[in-house]
């Protein structure tokens, strides 16, 4: 994957002049197009000293970091230096190499949510169309039972099923050890 993004182009001058806490919404056709983007914002960013996140699809992380590191980005420094987060789709787990980085990596905390493959199926239930991988459930079933195993592995497992959103994240921000006074600052 060939990105050019260390000429100056009215869109690099764009997002230069951005300031902390702007963000971009970027319409694009194909992943070029979005990573003609995304990764400069990254990386400008990062080399501002910002903190930058990154949301990946299932399934997309190896394709993400190969875009990062085209871009001149060194994800393993960003991420190790807490600069850079992926937040990964659920499939990340099932790399070897990423699941290591999750549970060895200072100051992480890699918590799974457990839930019951019925829970979910209830609680998405009318958001197929949406949700394509709702859409094929002995595929869903079949991922469910082959990543569940690693995600035990987490430092924390929370049982989920009978909690509301309200008690999923007062039982994560119990795990992460933040007391609801702290929660309280971080919020305002």
């Amino acid at each position: 994957m060939e990105m050019s993004t260390t000429q100056e182009t009215p869109l690099l001058t764009a997002l230069e002049q951005l300031a902390p806490h702007d963000h971009v919404c970027s319409i694009y056709e194909n992943i070029g197009e979005h990573y003609a983007v995304a990764m400069p914002f990254i990386r400008i960013g990062l080399e501002r000293g910002e903190r930058c996140i990154y949301v990946a699809d299932d399934g997309t992380e190896e394709v993400v970091r190969d875009a990062m590191h085209a871009s001149g980005i060194d994800v393993g420094a960003a991420t190790a230096a807490d600069g850079l987060v992926l937040a990964l789709g659920g499939g990340a787990i099932e790399r070897a190499e990423t699941r290591d980085l999750l549970l060895a990596a200072p100051a992480t905390l890699l918590i799974h949510l457990q839930v019951e493959l019925a829970t979910t199926l209830a609680r998405c239930s009318g958001t197929e169309s949406i949700r394509p991988i709702l859409a094929d459930q002995t595929n869903l079933a079949t991922r469910y039972e082959r990543r569940l195993p690693l995600y035990r592995t987490a430092h924390v497992s929370i049982p989920v099923d009978t909690l509301t959103p309200d008690q999923v994240t007062e039982a994560i921000l119990h795990a992460a050890g933040f007391s609801p006074n702290q929660r309280a600052v971080t919020q305002s």
